[in-house]
C-alpha cells in the first residue's frame, strides 16, 4: 500500500510554498508521497470547511499566558479547530480531568505537555510544524498593555482590562 496526500497551499506567497516543499520532502523520506495543490486564497475557507484536503497547515498559536487553558480547543473531538476530527471522548476526558482540573498553571502545563505527546503518538491528527519564539517591542514608558488580542475585549476572562496608556 502507498501512502499519499493532497497538501494544498492557498495564494501565491513564497515562504508557504516553500514551506510545504520542505513538509513534502521530509514526508518523501518516511514513504509518503505528497502532492502540492496550488489553490486561490478564496478557495481557502470554503476547502478547509468541506475537508477538501488530506493534508493541511495551519497556524496556531497560543494566547493563553497561563499554560494550556485552551487545550481542549485544538484537541477535543467536539472541538470545531480539530479538523483532522482526531478527537476521542477519552482524550476529552483526560484533558478535562488530568489538565484542566488541577490546581495550578504550572501543574496544568506539565500535565498538557506529557498528555499532548500521548495524544499525538496515539492519534497523528495534528501535528506540531514548528514552534517559534515569541517576539514583541514596545517603546518605553508603555503601560497597562493588556494581554488579550484586541486591547480592551476581555476575552480570556482576565481582570482588570485596562487601556493602553503610558507612563508619566
Amino acid at each position: 500500500m502507498r501512502l499519499e496526500g493532497r497538501l494544498p497551499v492557498f495564494g501565491d506567497d513564497a515562504i508557504v510554498e516553500a514551506r510545504a516543499r520542505v513538509v513534502q520532502a521530509q514526508l518523501k523520506e518516511i514513504g509518503m508521497d505528497v502532492e502540492i495543490d496550488v489553490r486561490p486564497s478564496s478557495d481557502f475557507s470554503k476547502d478547509l470547511t468541506t475537508k477538501n484536503w488530506d493534508l493541511v497547515m495551519l497556524g496556531f498559536s497560543s494566547s493563553d499566558p497561563y499554560g494550556v487553558a485552551y487545550m481542549c480547543q485544538v484537541y477535543c473531538s467536539d472541538s470545531q479547530l480539530n479538523l483532522s476530527g482526531s478527537g476521542t471522548a477519552e482524550i476529552d476526558e483526560r484533558i478535562a480531568t488530568e489538565v484542566a482540573a488541577l490546581p495550578t498553571a504550572e501543574e496544568q502545563t506539565a500535565a498538557g505537555l506529557e498528555l499532548e505527546a500521548e495524544i499525538i503518538a496515539e492519534t497523528w491528527g495534528i501535528l506540531p510544524l514548528y514552534a517559534g519564539p515569541w517576539i514583541s517591542v514596545a517603546t518605553e514608558g508603555l503601560a497597562n498593555l493588556t494581554p488579550e488580542t484586541y486591547t480592551g475585549l476581555d476575552l480570556f476572562g482576565l481582570q482588570p482590562v485596562e487601556n493602553v496608556g503610558w507612563m508619566q
